[in-house]
């Protein structure tokens, strides 16, 4: 993420300013940027795909039919990828 000009000029400001100042703005800073967070994320998550896969013995994993369509995903396209590992409970 790039920040614009007046995003790092506020930046810069935050990283001047002394310990207790910020102490004293930080939660209305926090606070007011709240209502700001649904579009973010939605920004983040725009033509993004959530899914679980397993790994095979050498190492791919397969991308559904269903989130290759939605993202117009093709052979040969370069996708980016996010892993993380689930852990499920162990069957008894």
């Amino acid at each position: 993420m790039t920040l614009s000009s007046d995003k790092m000029e506020i930046v810069k400001v935050i990283a001047e300013m002394d310990k207790e100042k910020l102490e004293m703005v930080l939660p209305e800073i926090i606070q007011s940027s709240w209502e700001y967070m649904p579009e973010a994320v939605n920004q983040i998550m725009a033509n993004t795909g959530v899914f679980k896969s397993k790994v095979s013995e050498s190492g791919r994993i397969t991308i559904p039919q269903a989130e290759r369509d939605i993202l117009d995903i093709k052979e040969g396209d370069i996708v980016q990828i996010v892993v993380r590992k689930v852990e499920y409970p162990k069957e008894r």
